[in-house]
């Protein structure tokens, strides 16, 4: 069964993951659960150095409860932008996009990624849509969590430097979950629908056949 997760993404909690006020950096969040878009801004609070880099997250998250173990599809469409990057006095800065299954966590490869470093800062800059896939083998009655977030990371090294600045707009325009039970239907109907297809070619070949044999005065069509 293939199931609409959102929008609007009333089964998700609208989560925020920020440092604390002494670590340097202060971020914002706006999440919308009717259109899913994720606004997160962050920069840092002056004089404070994070040498080893900070960063701050936000976004959606929803518990998972599997009624059968077998493997899950999560399918995302998002959209990306604008997304403003000003390192200023920062060594650099990066915006990414992650969603991902825990129990075992986030992958080594977000679904969206960009940077910059000192002098090589950007205002507004938007993305091609795209769709990111996630896929689990989840067991029947254990609890998990599915989680989209944006993550805004810098490192800064503090006074006389300016201080950094970022901004990243995402949207999930739709997500869907396809259960083990909906992929063992698309694969057995695969099979039928490839022998469908063969007789169809084989049909359309016999009629062409028998219109050039008639044409040719062999015998008469009927």
């Amino acid at each position: 069964m293939q199931i609409t997760l959102g929008p609007p993404y009333t089964g998700f909690r609208m989560v925020q993951y920020f440092p604390l006020p002494g670590d340097g950096l202060w971020a914002v969040a706006r999440i919308n659960p009717s259109t899913g878009q994720v606004v997160l801004q962050a920069g840092a609070n002056a004089p404070q150095a994070q040498p080893e880099g900070i960063d701050a997250a936000a976004g959606f998250e929803m518990d998972i409860v599997p009624n059968v173990t077998g493997t899950y599809t999560f399918s995302f469409n998002l959209a990306v932008g604008p997304l403003s990057l000003l390192p200023r006095g920062a060594y650099t800065m990066e915006a990414t996009i992650r969603t991902f299954i825990s129990p075992p966590g986030p992958s080594n490869l977000p679904q969206f990624i960009d940077s910059a470093r000192t002098g090589e800062g950007f205002v507004g800059r938007y993305y091609a849509p795209r769709t990111a896939t996630v896929q689990a083998n989840l067991t029947k009655g254990a609890k998990y969590k599915l989680s989209m977030l944006s993550d805004i990371y810098m490192d800064y090294p503090g006074l006389p430097n300016p201080a950094p600045y970022a901004e990243i707009i995402a949207t999930y325009q739709h997500t869907v979950e396809m259960t083990p039970q909906a992929a063992a239907v698309q694969a057995a109907e695969e099979p039928d629908r490839f022998a469908k297809h063969l007789d169809r070619v084989a049909r359309k070949a016999r009629e062409v056949t028998d219109q050039e044999m008639a044409s040719s005065g062999w015998f008469e069509l009927k």
